[in-house]
């Protein structure tokens, strides 16, 4: 491969990371908070490519004075299907993790980076609204105190429980998609309407923990319940992973 068709695909490469990072697309691979490193990384890697390309283009005239009238040497085409990978992986996000793999989990699973304090008390006024991953970390720490009798608010997807009704669902990743695992909220005292609801359907509960923790078998993390009082069908965040 040629340093120009290097510095292409290094191009490719560079632009590819600043698109998805400003159009949000970067929330299917890694945190928020990645978004910065992401855009200094994609204006580094371009303008490598542009001083790379200016160096081949150099390198090529001095190499044709030295060999005026010889054909040179040319890529073949299928080095270009190179560039397909690229495109796919930086303008097609792959779907985030959702019900499907959810439902699949033996128990929940809650990654090994926290950072809030669960032992202290949430913000006065409710409905207060808290994370999937916060709700579940707090019924286990301190025996729920934290959120015993506290009308909660919590948003995730729909995930049918094989034993019948559904769970709230999250992905909660300590770092990118790949170490995502699913959190699960057992949902109690649903409307009739809401009794059967589609897989992956996004939904903002409003709640109270229900202390009796519904425990999986060979689950070290509970399942906590939550007695409903209000559901909301919304459409999926920016950022579906917590």
């Amino acid at each position: 491969m040629t340093k120009v068709m290097q510095a292409i695909m290094l191009n490719l490469l560079g632009f590819g990371v600043i698109a998805i990072s400003v159009t949000n697309m970067f929330m299917a691979y890694v945190k928020p908070v990645m978004r910065i490193p992401l855009l200094l990384t994609g204006s580094i890697l371009v303008v490598l490519a542009v001083l790379w390309f200016i160096d081949a283009i150099r390198a090529r005239g001095t190499a044709h004075e030295h060999h005026d009238g010889d054909a040179g040497h040319r890529e073949p085409m299928s080095a270009w299907f190179l560039i397909v990978p690229g495109v796919v992986l930086f303008f097609a996000a792959p779907p985030a993790l959702g019900a499907y793999d959810a439902a699949r989990a033996g128990g929940n699973s809650i990654p090994v980076a926290v950072s809030e304090d669960y032992e202290l008390p949430l913000p006065d006024g409710d409905p207060v609204p808290i994370r999937v991953t916060d709700f579940v970390i707090r019924t286990i720490d301190g025996g729920g105190a934290t959120v015993l009798d506290r009308e909660l608010q919590l948003t995730g997807f729909v995930t049918p429980d094989p034993d019948g009704g559904w769970w709230l669902a999250r992905q909660s990743m300590a770092c990118c998609a790949a170490d995502a695992q699913p959190v699960r909220v057992k949902v109690t005292n649903v409307p009739a309407d809401w009794s059967n609801p589609a897989a992956d359907t996004w939904v903002t509960l409003t709640g109270t923990w229900i202390p009796d923790n519904l425990v999986i078998s060979g689950s070290t993390v509970p399942i906590p319940g939550l007695s409903v009082s209000a559901i909301e069908a919304i459409s999926p965040p920016a950022s579906p992973y917590e």
